[in-house]
């Protein structure tokens, strides 16, 4: 039996006496020694959406409507859906180690496409940022499981790939294209609300304004 005595450091072990790094087996058993105060009671990267951050409808549509030079917006999936992605590595630990993953995230607030007037017209709307969290392996194949806590979607894909696969694969992508809603994936969604109506930033203001016009005109 090995016995070592271990400095934690950046995810990493190491030997205290040889300063070189320690690899243990993934899947095998370790006995781990340390006083009370070495051990934390949460990860401090993952660290789970606090309720009173979490924002309802109508305060989602409030922090979207900020959003500077808005030109349009549309609800594309309402709080409490669930979304889809895989992930595939091209490295594994293990000759049993899978390569492909699929997860499921439930969205925590309304997901809102948006453009903006700035940008270029042929440029395609955008995804804005909502709390979300991975909450399962479709699959039940990542042993272990820890739900991931996430600000967008991007954020959700890229810190599942690096929580649970660091240096086995590249998260890279675009979740249009890697991400479904169980029926089609985002980019489809995203063609497809193209075709239907949207939002205008400034229709509130345009409402005041002809409802000026026609009080003045009563004159």
């Amino acid at each position: 039996m090995k016995s070592h005595n271990i400095i934690y450091k950046n995810n990493k072990f190491y030997d205290q006496h040889t300063r070189q790094r320690v690899f243990p087996k993934d899947g095998e058993l370790f006995l781990i020694a340390g006083d009370n105060i070495s051990f934390g009671d949460h990860d401090p990267l993952n660290i789970p959406h606090k309720e009173k951050d979490i924002l309802n409808s109508a305060n989602k549509l409030a922090e979207v409507k900020k959003i500077k030079n808005l030109k349009t917006y549309k609800l594309a999936l309402k709080q409490g859906s669930n979304i889809f992605f895989d992930i595939s590595i091209n490295k594994t630990k293990s000759v049993n180690e899978q390569l492909n993953y699929r997860f499921r995230i439930r969205i925590l607030e309304d997901l809102y496409l948006y453009k903006c007037k700035s940008w270029e017209e042929k440029k395609e709307a955008m995804f804005y940022d909502c709390r979300c969290v991975v909450v399962e392996p479709v699959h039940d194949n990542v042993h272990f499981f820890e739900q991931v806590f996430a600000t967008s979607l991007n954020e959700a894909y890229s810190n599942t790939f690096q929580f649970y696969f660091p240096n086995q694969g590249t998260p890279s992508g675009s979740v249009y294209k890697k991400m479904n809603n169980g029926f089609q994936t985002l980019e489809d969604l995203r063609k497809h609300l193209n075709g239907t109506k949207w939002e205008l930033a400034n229709k509130d203001e345009l409402q005041i304004l002809l409802s000026q016009i026609v009080k003045v005109g009563s004159l």
